[in-house]
Parts: structure tokens; C-alpha cells; sequence
């Protein structure tokens, strides 16, 4: 196979803001016992999840939003003086699903949602011991959905707008019987031409994904759709972070980066570890989105630059290896590959050129760019 080209050259992209401080979010992880437990104390039938005969109704009374805020705010400030760096406090998931099916979750219309996150903002900005901590949302759990709507009712707040810092979504894309609606590109498209219309200085944030897949597929296969689905996240809505909906889990399913075995007390990595490390290891906080091309559309290329460093994200997809040269780069190069030999391994490689192996994600680490 010929050789292909890889260039590279400044943009006005936003940079990919990532590192500890973005992912430290009051959410499903750390705050779910919480919410819980005020769920259990204001929701109708003492449930924390909705009850069929209330379907799209919602499980949290209006006249219990400003008590549900408090009681957050309360245990946000509890973290806060343990010395956790919250950052951010998620107050709703997934608003649009009806949430009768037993997992725990509460509906929000629109016009709901914006209530909780009036009540929300409101008190966060009493709370001096807060100050820096802003709210995420709206968490909507698919791109096609109303994504416009919960976005528009937040922005548009202009209290609420002063205690968020970007839109946070989830970028699951389940397929239904209408060929039209499985696009999964345009829809992300014209999301991203929406938000330029309307909101060009809010950023977006990818706060939710998971491979949809029963089984626990710790190979490549369900490692290079995480690894698509972050490139298509960064490089056509252009997020500014990206996360897992877990990192560890016990059960039969595509959700945890690392297995745990509670018979035996073991635990098994899967690819999907690998390669998020492929992203979160190489590309430092702070880092800004350059323009990478390729030739070869089975190559999926992301650039970043910090100072004197270039990172450079190669997903190839295909069966076959690659040979790939690279312009504008630097005399120095590192290579750390994943694929269904190697775990993120890392070896000296040409500055001019390498080649890809099968189905792998690479990043590519260049020093004193020219």
C-alpha cells in the first residue's frame, strides 16, 4: 500500500479541556446514594424511580424542587469541606426518558427542568462556599431527541446562565425502525450549526456514553466504537470533554473500562481502557484542536498542540496495516498503539513516517513542532 499523508495546520478550534478537573462531576458517580436518598423523602411513592401510571409526568413535585436543591447544595458543600475539588453538580439525567422501568431516574419537561435549575442556581449562588462550582445539564440521553428544547430552557435563564459554563450531553444513538432517524452524523451536524446560529461562545460537553451491548467485550471490536464515537464527538460537535458513563463494573455488559469478579476478587482491563488512554494520557489540559487530514478515509485523524507539543490521534479501522507519513511535524516522535497485541505501548518511532497496524488506535506524540 502507498503511503499517505497526514497535515497538519493551526485552526480557531476550541481545545479539548481535559484532566481531572472535568471529570469530577456530582452526578451519577459520586452523588447517587445521595440522590437517593432525598428522592426517597419528596417523590410520591417513596420510589427513586417514576411510577408507570405517572408516565412523562415526572416523580418530584414542583413545590419540592427548592428542597431537593438545598439538600444537594448541602452535600456538595460537605465535599467540598472534605477537600474534593467539585467542579460541577448535575442536578437531572436524561430528562426526556419516562423512567418507569424500575432504574432510578426522574422525567423533566422542559418547562420542569428549567424550574430545577432555577431553584438550583438560585441557591448555589447564597452559597459563598461554593463559589467556582457551577451546575452541568441537561444530560439529555440522545442527540436526535429535544436536545434544542432542554437547551434553549437553560440558556435562556439568565440566572441559570450565569451558573453553567457549557451544555452537557450524552451521546448515545440507539437505532429504531425508521431508516431516516438512525443518521447519526447529520443529526450531530445540525446540532453543531445550531448551537453556532444561537450560542457560538457556549462550549459542549460530552458527559455520557457507553457501547450499548450485552456481554462484556473486552477486545477491539467494541474498543474502536468508543474510539469512533469520541472522534466523531470531538471532531464534528467539537466538545470540549468526553466521558464514560462507568469506569469499573461487575455485571454482563459493554459499560466498564475495567471488570471486577466478586467470586474471586479479580479484576480483567479491557481494550476500551486502552484506548481512552490513547486521548486522556497524551492530550494535556489546556491543549487546542488543530486541522488534521488524511488521505486514506479508513484513517480517522484528531491533532492537538500545546507550546512545543503535537498529539496526534490515528484510528485505523481496517483490517490491513498502513503506512503513513506525516508533514509539518517535528525530529522527535513517539508512538503508543493499542490494538489486539499491545496495550497502549509506547515505542520510539521516525518523525516522517510509521506504520499503522490492524484495527488499532494510535497517538502519535510529536516534540518541537516546526
Amino acid at each position: 500500500a502507498s503511503k499517505k499523508s497526514i497535515r497538519t495546520k493551526p485552526t480557531t478550534s476550541p481545545g479539548l479541556q481535559s484532566g481531572p478537573e472535568m471529570f469530577v462531576l456530582l452526578n451519577d458517580n459520586i452523588f447517587y446514594s445521595f440522590l437517593l436518598k432525598i428522592y426517597l423523602t419528596i417523590t410520591p411513592h417513596k420510589w427513586a424511580h417514576c411510577d408507570a401510571s405517572r408516565s412523562f409526568l415526572g416523580n418530584i413535585s414542583p413545590k419540592n424542587f427548592k428542597r431537593f436543591a438545598d439538600y444537594c447544595l448541602d452535600v456538595t458543600e460537605h465535599f467540598v469541606g472534605c477537600g474534593l475539588p467539585v467542579r460541577y453538580l448535575s442536578p437531572i439525567n436524561e430528562p426526556v426518558w419516562k423512567w418507569t422501568g424500575g432504574q432510578e431516574g426522574c422525567h423533566y419537561n422542559p418547562q420542569s427542568a428549567e424550574k430545577v435549575f432555577r431553584a438550583f442556581a438560585e441557591e448555589l449562588e447564597k452559597r459563598k462556599n461554593l463559589t467556582g462550582v457551577k451546575l452541568s445539564g441537561s444530560e439529555n440521553g440522545d442527540i436526535r431527541w429535544f436536545n434544542k428544547t432542554y437547551t434553549r430552557i437553560l440558556l435562556r435563564d439568565p440566572v441559570i446562565r450565569r451558573n453553567i459554563d457549557a451544555v452537557d450531553f450524552h451521546s448515545y444513538f440507539l437505532k429504531v425502525p425508521l431508516p431516516f432517524l438512525n443518521d447519526r452524523i447529520a443529526f450531530m451536524r445540525r446540532f453543531r450549526r445550531w448551537m453556532d446560529k444561537h450560542y457560538p461562545d457556549v462550549p459542549l460537553k460530552m458527559s455520557e456514553w457507553t457501547h450499548m451491548q450485552g456481554g462484556r467485550d473486552k477486545g477491539m471490536d467494541s474498543a474502536l466504537v468508543a474510539a469512533k464515537t469520541i472522534y466523531e464527538d470531538i471532531s464534528i460537535l467539537n466538545v470540549i470533554s468526553w466521558q464514560h458513563w462507568i469506569a469499573v463494573s461487575e455485571v454482563d455488559y459493554c459499560d466498564g473500562l475495567i471488570y471486577i469478579n466478586l467470586e474471586d476478587k479479580t479484576f480483567e482491563t479491557t481494550k476500551r481502557l486502552y484506548v481512552t488512554g490513547n486521548f486522556s494520557k497524551y492530550i494535556e489540559p489546556g491543549s487546542k484542536r488543530v486541522f488534521a487530514s488524511c488521505e486514506d478515509s479508513e484513517i480517522l485523524p484528531l491533532a492537538f498542540v500545546k507550546g512545543e507539543k503535537t498529539v496526534l490521534i490515528l484510528i485505523n479501522e481496517s483490517s490491513e496495516s498502513k503506512p503513513i507519513s506525516f508533514d509539518s511535524c517535528s525530529q522527535k516522535a513517539l508512538l503508543a498503539v493499542t490494538d489486539e497485541q499491545h496495550d497502549l505501548e509506547e515505542s520510539e518511532i521516525s518523525s516522517d513516517s510509521t506504520v499503522l497496524s490492524p484495527r488499532s488506535v494510535n497517538t502519535v506524540i510529536f516534540r518541537d513542532t516546526v
